[in-house]
């Protein structure tokens, strides 16, 4: 999941743009991938003009996850098992609270997706 995000993140990679597209479409399929772009999307255009401070996200590829990856795959654990409350709490971690709201919105879709991605990885 977090190599999506990171694709998304920096946007300007064509081909880790396409790498991740194309594998959302694999798994979990055509209909779900599209929601999972549209959402991850999203949130790195939330994250990235409402952040609390400037994000650590390291480049696709990488083995090491960053605190604040960490705290991305929190809120995306949160929300898979239905705590919305658990995944606002690390959402304003990360997030500033004029662009919570904003941000929880963008990842909601990912709730049912995300835990088919984590099984497939």
């Amino acid at each position: 999941m977090i190599d999506h995000f990171r694709a998304r993140w920096f946007g300007e990679d064509e081909r880790a743009l396409g790498r991740s597209a194309d594998a959302l479409m694999n798994s979990p399929g055509r209909a779900q991938g599209r929601v999972a772009d549209w959402s991850l999307c999203r949130m790195a255009a939330v994250l990235q003009r409402g952040a609390r401070r400037p994000l650590d996200i390291a480049p696709v590829g990488t083995a090491q996850l960053t605190a604040n990856e960490r705290s991305l795959l929190a809120i995306l654990d949160a929300l898979s098992e239905g705590d919305d409350a658990l995944a606002a709490r690390h959402a304003e971690w990360l997030v500033a609270p004029s662009s919570l709201r904003a941000f929880l919105s963008a990842t909601a879709p990912l709730a049912d997706i995300y835990p088919k991605l984590s099984s497939a990885a």
